[in-house]
Order: structure tokens, then C-alpha cells, then sequence
């Protein structure tokens, strides 16, 4: 009985205020989103709270759940500090996970404070995983981000690299390669071009401290005769008039996965 009037009410009020239950629907989504969005910007508050009481630390880790109000998910948060990056500078690392996104923090650790260098969200439908290492081959570690597409017709692993600056102790803006294997040794980026199986293209890039040089690009042009042409930038459709024809994929290349090698060769 008690609820049957509750409900009476209810409906009551949202007649009375003109609200369809569409619109009612609305504002209680508008809502949640809202507490939802608190509880995130909380748990990195949270967070760097932590961080502080643990920073004289040489390296520290902890990882924390925050369950939302109504108990039915919850956001994960790691904490990982240290000399991530090089020997000299701290840095902060906080990864929270929602059931949505991912949403990825550094901060700088400057004269016992907090310093944001760089931040990234992503859909955790997209999201792969983030790890540190040396991209570039000048033997600081580097911040990298690899996501894939939910959608798209090809092959799309897809490498966000923040280059470390040790002078600044801070990160460049993202570079974003696709289908790549890093050769830091060599200063080299070996990938594959987004289209169809046996359309995309291979190519080879080169770091210069932290900028990017193209070397070439490589389409096949005869899949019968196994013939490839090397050009300077991408091509659709290439023809023999644009580029240097080779009779032979060169070596460097085989060292490329299978799957990436499959897709150029449209064997996959």
C-alpha cells in the first residue's frame, strides 16, 4: 500500500510539473552522469593524496577500488611513482579505470609538488594497454598509449608515443603511428598503412631527436611476379611512374610480424 501511494506521488508530481517519463528519464541520466563525473575528478584527489603521503619514497605502487553509490561497478585506480623515466626526475603515474573509460594522468615531481605533464582519456572499449620504454633510442624512457578502433574495414593497431624531454622533464605532443614495430637501437619505425589486404603499404620511418623523417613507402605492384615499388610518401593505386621499382620486398622488412606482413602481402 505504502508503495502504491509512493507511486501516486510521483506520478503526481511529474504531471504536475510537466514532465513527460521521457523527460523525467533525462534528468535522472543528466544526473548520474554528473555524480558520475564527481566520483572520477574525487578518485584522483584521492589519489594524489596518497601520492603525497608516499612521495619521499624512492619508488612507490598501490592500487585502490571505488565502488559507485549504487554498488553495481566500480572504478579501479593505480598509483605507480618512481624514476619512470630517467634516473634523476620522479614522475606520478595514475591510471583509473571506469566501466566507460580509461583515463590516464603523469604528473612531475617538483620540489615535493605535483606537476600535470600530460593526461588522456580513452574509451575502454578502445583502450589496449600503456607502458613505458624507450622509443626514440636516446635511452630515456617514453610514454606510449596503444589503442584500436571499434570500428573500421583494416588493420588498425593504433601507438600514441609521448617522447620524454629529460631537460624539461616533461613529454612532446603525442605522435601517432599506425601498425608499428619500434627499432629504437636503429632510430627506426617499420608499419603498415591503413587500407584493404594487399593495398596497404609498408613504411619506414627515422627519429631525429624528436622529429620524424620519412624514408619511404612500399606498395606491391605485381603480386604474380612479387615486384614492389618505393615511393616517397602514401600512394593509392600506385603505377611504375611513381616511385623506384624493387624485385624484392628488402629485408628489414621480414622482420615485421606475420599478421603485418600477411596484410601487405594480401595473404591474410
Amino acid at each position: 500500500m505504502v508503495k502504491t501511494i509512493l507511486a501516486i506521488i510521483l506520478i503526481t508530481a511529474l504531471t504536475g510539473c510537466n514532465e513527460s517519463p521521457k523527460q523525467a528519464n533525462q534528468l535522472v541520466s543528466v544526473e548520474t552522469k554528473n555524480a558520475d563525473s564527481l566520483l572520477i575528478l574525487q578518485t584522483l584527489a584521492d589519489a594524489l593524496v596518497i601520492a603525497d603521503q608516499n612521495k619521499a619514497k624512492t619508488s612507490f605502487s598501490y592500487e585502490f577500488y571505488q565502488p559507485y553509490e549504487d554498488s553495481s561497478e566500480e572504478i579501479k585506480t593505480a598509483l605507480v611513482m618512481g624514476n619512470l623515466f630517467d634516473e634523476n626526475n620522479k614522475h606520478l603515474l595514475i591510471r583509473r579505470v571506469t566501466p566507460a573509460e580509461v583515463a590516464l594522468t603523469i604528473y612531475s615531481i617538483e620540489k615535493n609538488n605535483f606537476k600535470l605533464i600530460a593526461e588522456r582519456t580513452e574509451w575502454k572499449l578502445n583502450y589496449l594497454n600503456d607502458t613505458i620504454r624507450d622509443i626514440n633510442g636516446d635511452s630515456f624512457n617514453d610514454y606510449i598509449v596503444h589503442t584500436y578502433p571499434s570500428s573500421g574495414c583494416c588493420l588498425a593497431d593504433v601507438y600514441h608515443v609521448y617522447l620524454y624531454q629529460q631537460q624539461t622533464g616533461a613529454f612532446t605532443s603525442p605522435y601517432i603511428f599506425l601498425n608499428p614495430t619500434f627499432y629504437p637501437e636503429e632510430k627506426t619505425i617499420l608499419g603498415l598503412t591503413y587500407d584493404h589486404p594487399g593495398a596497404a603499404g609498408l613504411y619506414k620511418f627515422t627519429w631525429v631527436g624528436t622529429q620524424i623523417d620519412t624514408i619511404e613507402y612500399l606498395y606491391q605492384l605485381d603480386p604474380e611476379n612479387k615486384t614492389f615499388i618505393k615511393t616517397l610518401k602514401p600512394t593509392l593505386n600506385p603505377n611504375k611512374d611513381q616511385g623506384k621499382i624493387l624485385r624484392s620486398l628488402p629485408k628489414e622488412y621480414m622482420s615485421l610480424d606475420s599478421i603485418t606482413l600477411n596484410w601487405f602481402m594480401g595473404t591474410y
